[in-house]
């Protein structure tokens, strides 16, 4: 019995000097074994198949508490350390090699330990096994520089655990540890390392952290613990691990806790998960989270390489996370499960009717040919979660496959939901919602779980190659695909009776899907969504059309146009584009418009069970203002019945929509009506083939089948001014030469200024004469005299005027000035100009 710490600083030397055997922190082979537990025996009676059943003395362990335990260990050892036990190797030959009597313990081999464990490899330079340095030595290199090889570890390591017990007896519990237990590897060569024990029972967390060296196999936990009451921990942030890295263990029989991953760096050439499971006991009763932030994962013989639970056999009884997140390197093709591994067998077992499974990749690295999959056993129904959430944005990764799970069915029905949300990716190769069994009308009816898949949100565009068995589909923003089915054994001659009644595809407001084969129950389109595909009837195939305002439709390739005769236009020229089956749904001017890459346009028209586009000129028109009104020459049905139709249209004097079909030959006109209290201004032209104008003629005529978007604006009317009538006449009448110089006219006529403005503002009248030989002409007004050589202001006021003058005399008005000597016998002629202004000096 030590009452007290130990702490063991060791720096090794080589194999042929100084190496040692192995090293245990506290006691060695030679202690002596006890049962510590209720059991009279060193491994206690397991149950050795069902992870959730317990023999009687294991429930018997399990319902004592922490200090009955502990109790019962104390009582029962003949080794005890009361106190923390530290063991640093600094460096050196400090393993015989492979096999218990050559392994490095923490803790050591039995007994127990109060307190926390902490074993260090590799301070300052590796440590490594006696096998290693003499191959080393045989090389001729220096056996603390590892060579770029794949099984150092496994060919030359020794196992290290941070705790202890016998590598040969797992489930053994001569060695009992109430506290934590610790392993920090910074340099070494090892086959095994544990973060728990070999064997054993731990009341506490266990953790292991690499940052160096190479290892064949990694756990958090034990290699063989009989108990675990606490939390497991992996951190691996350099290092290279050959085979598997788990938070938990390979084979320990029971852990209370939880398990946690984190990886940031290092190379992995084998296996992450949250736990290995050799033996199909093997439990965790609590939640595993593993967390990939960075690291080198390279391509395996594996099918799966990192998932989110179990790589063999055994139990994970809570909540399963899995994260893939900031900067891993990921090889071309590596499988990646968020549940189990592809093909794990009904012996690997997860989580509870009220347990989460959740997987999320978000990265920006580069990769390619990944396979993810939601869950990879072939029997689901040891998969006890009832749903699996996936998350996927990864805008430079490319997919080989992305698939729901591996099977999803049992006994007719579909057994676990499925959410799948695609944000982001380069390109995915085959998107599967469920498993490879195609779903059918029958089988969804029968099911309660739903496949729900959303495709797009965070990046403009994903491509697909096919996209697989769903129940509902929701694409955002830019999505293409070869083919797209709601089941993947639709086709043309199965679809009306075996796959119409499921398969919700939804396209979000500014979404567009362009696809070559689509068959599901719905198609649903928001706001200013399209749908790209080729003119050909069989390649989609629907149920049920809902669109919130039209469906947007886009002829993929140019191709020729037919005859089609349709219910609403008799026939035309156009193409067939897709087949509704039922009665629920049908193609019409009011749900459809298409075009093609020339911006030709068309409108919706049905034949039985066959929706077409009809080749047609659309015009949308609409007063903005408001004032104005808009009107056509055409010809409207009431109702647009009965059919067939010669145009379609829905229209009043603000706004309206006219459809004629390009074969109907029909012109209209459109005017922009102007009245006394308003007038156009102009209209904003819109045309499909990407022209646009605006117009400034009150009338407009369409030039070719295109789609017209008209939004015109007008104004009041802003009134006139007008000078309606001048004096017809100045007659100065005849007068005798020599007798005077200045001479008086009199007034024929009237002015006449009409000013209708609605606001009326100042305007001007001016009077000019052109020069005369016969004399001058001047305005004389309130003692002032002005030469009409230049424009005189005659009147400046607002509103109309009329005066006949007949307040001009010899004292206000124009007179004629002659000089006696300059006068002529004759009759002479005088012009004069008169000009209205609203420009007031």
């Amino acid at each position: 019995m030590i009452h007290g710490g130990i702490e063991n600083l060791i720096y090794a030397g080589k194999a042929d000097h100084g190496s040692f055997k192995r090293i245990d922190g506290g006691a060695g082979m030679d202690v002596q074994k006890a049962s510590l537990t209720n059991s009279p025996d060193l491994v206690p009676e397991v149950h050795l198949t069902d992870p959730q059943k317990r023999t009687a003395e294991e429930l018997h362990y399990d319902q004592l508490t922490p200090v009955e335990r502990l109790a019962w260990a104390k009582d029962q050892t003949s080794f005890l350390v009361e106190g923390n036990v530290t063991t640093r190797l600094l460096g050196g030959c400090v393993s015989g090699g492979m096999g218990v009597e050559n392994n490095v313990s923490g803790a050591g081999y039995a007994g127990v330990i109060e307190s926390k464990i902490h074993l260090v490899l590799g301070e300052e330079t590796l440590v490594y096994s006696k096998r290693w340095g003499q191959i080393a030595q045989e090389r001729g290199i220096d056996p603390n520089c590892l060579p770029n090889e794949d099984n150092l570890g496994s060919n030359y390591g020794f196992s290290a655990a941070a705790g202890g017990g016998d590598s040969q007896n797992f489930w053994e519990n001569a060695l009992y540890i109430k506290g934590e237990t610790e392993m920090s590897i910074n340099q070494a060569l090892l086959s095994y390392a544990y973060g728990g024990s070999f064997s054993g029972m731990l009341e506490g967390n266990c953790r292991l952290r690499l940052s160096g060296g190479q290892s064949s196999g990694v756990c958090g936990a034990g290699g063989g613990f009989y108990r675990i009451y606490g939390d497991s921990m992996l951190e691996v942030t350099g290092g290279k691990v050959e085979r598997y890295a788990v938070a938990g263990s390979n084979q320990d029989r029971r852990m209370f806790g939880n398990a946690r991953t984190e990886i940031s760096g290092g190379t992995f050439l084998g296996l992450l998960a949250a736990s290995y499971g050799v033996r199909s006991n093997h439990m965790i009763d609590g939640n595993v989270e593993t967390i990939v932030s960075g690291g080198t994962f390279t391509k395996s013989n594996d099918a799966t390489q990192i998932m989110g639970g179990l790589a063999k056999n055994g139990m994970i009884s809570g909540n399963v996370s899995l994260k893939v997140t900031g900067e891993p390197k990921l090889a071309a093709g590596i499988g990646i499960s968020a549940a189990r591994p592809r093909n794990a067998s009904l012996l690997n077992r997860l989580g509870g009717t009220d347990k989460q499974i959740g997987f999320e990749l978000t990265t920006k690295e580069i990769f390619s040919e990944l396979e993810v999959l939601g869950d990879g056993g072939e029997n689901p129904t040891s998969l006890y979660t009832p749903k699996l959430n996936l998350e996927i944005n990864a805008p430079q990764g490319s997919f080989a496959l992305i698939q729901g799970m591996i099977k999803n069915g049992y006994t007719g029905k579909l057994t676990h939901d499925l959410a799948l949300d695609i944000q982001a990716a380069q390109g995915i190769k085959k998107l599967v919602g469920s498993d490879l069994t195609s779903f059918t009308n029958r089988l969804i009816a029968n099911s309660t779980a739903k496949i729900a898949l959303t495709i797009g949100g965070a990046q403009k565009e994903i491509s697909f190659e096919t996209i697989d068995n769903f129940t509902q589909l929701t694409i955002g923003n830019k999505v293409s695909a070869k083919s797209i089915l709601n089941g993947n054994g639709a086709a043309e001659d199965n679809f009306a009776q075996e796959y119409h009644r499921f398969g919700d595809l939804s396209l979000e407001e500014g979404a567009s899907l362009t696809v070559e084969k689509l068959k599901t129950g719905s198609l649903t389109a928001a706001k200013k969504t399209e749908l790209h595909s080729p003119a050909d009837a069989e390649n989609i195939f629907l149920r049920d059309l809902l669109s919130e305002e039209k469906l947007n439709w886009h002829l993929l390739r140019l191709k020729e146009q037919e005859i089609v005769e349709g219910n609403y236009f008799a026939e035309q020229k156009g193409y067939s584009v897709l087949t509704l089956v039922g009665a629920e749904s049908t193609l019409s001017p009011e749900n459809f418009i298409g075009y093609d890459e020339t911006g030709h346009v068309y409108t919706g028209d049905m034949n039985a069970s066959i929706g077409l586009a009809v080749a047609a000129t659309i015009i949308d028109y609409q007063v903005e203002s408001s004032l104005g009104e808009i009107t056509h020459d055409l010809s409207l049905r009431p109702n647009n019945h009965p059919l067939p139709l010669k145009v379609w249209g829905i229209a009043d004097r603000k706004k309206g929509k006219l459809i004629i079909p390009a074969e109907n030959k029909i012109t209209p006109i459109l005017r922009f009506i102007e009245t006394d209290q308003f007038s156009f201004k102009e209209a904003q032209l819109t045309v499909s083939n990407g022209e646009k104008n605006a117009l400034k003629e009150n009338t407009w005529q369409p030039t070719d089948h295109y789609h017209y978007q008209i939004q015109a604006d007008f104004q009041k009317a802003e009134g006139s001014l007008k000078l309606l009538s001048v004096p017809e006449q100045f007659d100065f009448g005849q007068q005798p030469i020599g007798k005077r110089s200045s001479f008086f006219p009199r007034v024929s006529g009237e002015l006449i200024v009409e000013d209708q403005r609605p606001e009326s503002a100042p305007w001007q009248l001016t009077l000019q004469a052109e020069s005369s030989e016969i004399g001058e002409l001047y305005f004389q007004e309130d003692g002032k005299i002005v030469s009409l050589e230049e424009a005189v202001p005659l009147f400046m006021q607002k509103g109309s005027l009329q005066t006949n003058f007949d307040d001009w005399d010899e004292t206000k008005g124009i007179f004629l000035s002659v000089p006696k000597e300059k006068q002529k016998r004759g009759e002479h002629t005088l012009t004069f100009h008169w000009t209205l202004s609203t420009k007031v000096e």
